[in-house]
């Protein structure tokens, strides 16, 4: 009987020590085990300044003001900062490539986005890691 009750015991513990790894695996606070917290660097915001660009419609004259601000690794905030230039010249490519009826919808916004992320992570490798528009208007 005595016998029986230890090995219950043992069960117990050793379900209950499998039961909290798996929780701290997948758990809730994933990541946080043992006090270590997962790492995400923190982020930094570039102004890429005002553009207003004429759009590629034929039939009439279109024209966007943007005013991008980027977001990008804390760690490449000064690299990226020299290298507006080359982001602006990217961001005029591709949007003067547009037409107004491209870009005048809430998809047309994030489909832009999307393409401007696409460029410059090929550009600038992960140092970007978003696009916002402080003002976005096609006229």
């Amino acid at each position: 009987m005595k016998k029986k009750i230890i090995n219950a015991a043992v069960i117990l513990v050793i379900a209950g020590l499998a039961i909290s790894g798996l929780l701290m695996i997948y758990g809730p606070f994933a990541g946080h085990a043992a006090g270590i917290a997962s790492k995400h660097e923190p982020e930094a915001f570039v102004d890429a300044k005002e553009l207003t660009l004429r759009l590629s419609d034929s039939a009439a004259e279109h024209y966007i003001r943007l005013d991008p601000v980027l977001a990008v690794r804390a760690s490449r905030q000064e690299d990226i900062e020299l290298k507006v230039p080359e982001v602006r010249d990217r961001i005029v490519t591709i949007v003067s490539g547009q037409s107004s009826d491209a870009l005048a919808s809430p998809q047309g916004e994030q489909k832009l986005k999307h393409q401007l992320l696409d460029a410059f992570h090929k550009d600038f490798g992960d140092s970007i890691t978003d696009i916002y528009f402080s003002g976005y208007l096609v006229e």
